[in-house]
């Protein structure tokens, strides 16, 4: 069976509490992390040293989890850019609320790591 286990920090970035909410987890017996913050670096690096799986966001996180990145959600940037600078262009009022996901181009999923 699966169990999906949450921790919220109560903040978007505050290395210490994400360190101590990995290592939490993999001391309770969790063996693969995610996370939602604005940096995984910290979550990624300490499952990789912790010996456990990882996915990442935002951009790929392969090269800080050589053996146990399993892949990730990146923001595919060039989506939104393009629909912002076609209506500049075309004098269109300037964008100011853009929806998408993986069907329209504004995510997308990283290269799968080596331990997939």
């Amino acid at each position: 069976s699966i169990v999906t286990t949450v921790i919220f920090t109560g903040d978007w970035s505050l290395p210490v509490k994400e360190a101590e909410a990995a290592n939490g987890l993999i001391d309770q017996g969790c063996d693969v992390l995610t996370c939602h913050v604005d940096g995984p670096k910290v979550i990624v690096e300490t499952a990789e040293k912790r010996g456990v799986m990882t996915c990442g966001y935002h951009a790929s996180q392969a090269a800080l989890a050589p053996k146990g990145y399993l892949t990730g959600a990146e923001w595919n940037w060039e989506t939104p850019y393009r629909a912002h600078v076609a209506a500049a262009q075309s004098g269109a009022p300037m964008i100011n609320f853009l929806r998408g996901g993986l069907k329209e181009g504004f995510v997308k999923t990283s290269a799968y790591g080596p331990a997939v």
